[in-house]
């Protein structure tokens, strides 16, 4: 029985880690434009996969057995009201998501301010190295724990009431933070790669809900929690694998070579996906959940393959469909007119800056950067639309590479007021910046071609 559960866990490892990637932003910083994600599938399923990991959070072993005892301070009773021990639940929960959402909207704000610091290997190594850090207690390596005087400080917070539950939720992620911490860090290094506060405060929020369902649905109807046990040591290795993972894929974005040697698989994305999917499978069949660091040598030898195939698999799967979009897609305009179609050329600010001038065009300035994978989807999917073409064909097009830390580019970023990447500016015929038609994150391209008509 446990080998067919174990198959059955497996199966889905495989499934989820060849779909998914597709359905989903790659790599560790995205940004999306939420309406037009909404009908597309991938702020769906980016949603619920958040949401499953604050799930998982608070199935963890320093959060679970704790539950009983938060519901019984904040005075939850067995047959009391059930509308007051949902409002309870709820309050708890309320105090939550603030934390979270301040969280996140400071790390948008950092990331805005400072995401040029993204390209430096000096900055991403140490943060690569402290998620490989924060994933060790997940597999047992070390114990994570605060100091004895400040948790019980933390557990006083609080007390019975509306108010008590909503401050014990404030504090939550701080009693938890053993086990919380590193999985907040997972979902906290996909939010801050993100520069729309909207979409950041909406992942925080889904996470915040996640951690607190089971806090809100045991509250409210007083249902009996299943025993703890190793199935909750499980659940920890899946987060370390994917902290460790995550690790990786930011190292890869920070060294050029590894950007071209992932893009290298470009042409065999399919067979790559598949094996990589399969390399996650195989990991799980060979122990990477069900086993223990702590049993005899075999026991150890068959979870660490396990785990190291799993990361592999995992970090493959979703480095290279952010890899093979790298490369820009050739982009052709449209003119007005019957003229035939012809190339966009995007060119050098200096240039483009003498071609407007002499011309008596508008420009559109792109800053972007090899590591920004927001950069990548406009290049990808709102530069080539017919719409935005047939506008571009007007423009002077300027690109600045911002992909190295240097001192031109922290002037153009004053110059232009730029704070963070992709970021899209307009000169209008005269050379005037266009301040209310900048555009910061990725655009749809029915949107974006509305923005250029703006500038003339």
């Amino acid at each position: 029985m446990k080998m067919v559960r174990l198959g059955i866990l497996a199966g889905l490892a495989f499934l989820a880690v060849w779909l998914l990637p597709e359905f989903m932003p790659s790599g560790p910083a995205f940004d999306l434009d939420i309406a037009g994600q909404l009908t597309g599938g991938k702020l769906a399923l980016g949603l619920v996969f958040v949401y499953l990991s604050g799930i998982g959070t608070s199935l963890t072993p320093c959060v679970y057995p704790l539950i009983p005892i938060t519901l019984s301070v904040m005075g939850v009773k067995k047959g009391g009201s059930r509308l007051q021990n949902a409002g309870l639940g709820a309050a708890y929960v309320g105090g939550m998501i603030l934390t979270y959402d301040a969280v996140g909207v400071s790390l948008i704000a950092l990331h805005k301010t400072s995401g040029a610091l993204l390209a430096n290997p000096f900055v991403i190594v140490p943060i690569a190295l402290l998620f490989v850090v924060l994933a060790m207690p997940m597999f047992g390596v070390f114990e994570l724990n605060l100091p004895a005087g400040l948790q019980q400080r933390l557990n006083q917070v609080g007390g019975p009431g509306f108010l008590g539950s909503f401050s014990m939720g404030l504090v939550a992620g701080l009693v938890a933070a053993p086990c919380s911490g590193p999985v907040t860090a997972l979902i906290a290094g996909i939010v801050s790669g993100t520069s729309n506060y909207a979409l950041g405060t909406l992942l925080m929020t889904v996470y915040a809900i996640g951690i607190g369902t089971l806090f809100f649905v045991l509250a409210t109807f007083s249902v009996q929690l299943p025993r703890s046990g190793a199935w909750m040591e499980g659940i920890k290795t899946v987060f370390g694998i994917a902290l460790i993972a995550l690790a990786m894929l930011y190292l890869k974005d920070a060294f050029p070579a590894a950007r071209a040697a992932m893009a290298s698989f470009s042409q065999a994305i399919a067979k790559v996906a598949i094996f990589a999917a399969a390399g996650v499978g195989i990991g799980v069949l060979l122990g990477a959940l069900n086993r223990s660091f702590h049993g005899d040598g075999r026991d150890k030898a068959l979870k660490g393959a396990g785990v190291a195939l799993a990361i592999v698999g995992i970090f493959v799967r979703f480095a290279i469909p952010a890899s093979a979009e790298a490369k820009p897609k050739e982009t052709v305009a449209t003119n007005v007119g019957n003229e035939p179609p012809q190339k966009s050329v995007f060119v050098g600010l200096e240039a483009g800056l003498k071609a407007a001038h002499d011309q008596h065009k508008p420009m559109l300035i792109d800053f972007g950067a090899e590591w920004c994978a927001a950069c990548k989807e406009l290049e990808a999917k709102t530069y080539p639309d017919p719409v935005v073409q047939k506008e571009a064909a007007r423009f002077v097009l300027v690109k600045v590479d911002e992909t190295d830390d240097t001192d031109a580019n922290d002037a153009l970023n004053k110059k232009y007021d730029v704070p963070g990447l992709p970021t899209v500016v307009f000169l209008d015929s005269n050379g005037e910046l266009v301040k209310d038609a900048k555009l910061v994150g990725y655009e749809a391209p029915a949107k974006f071609a509305e923005r250029m008509k703006k500038v003339q």
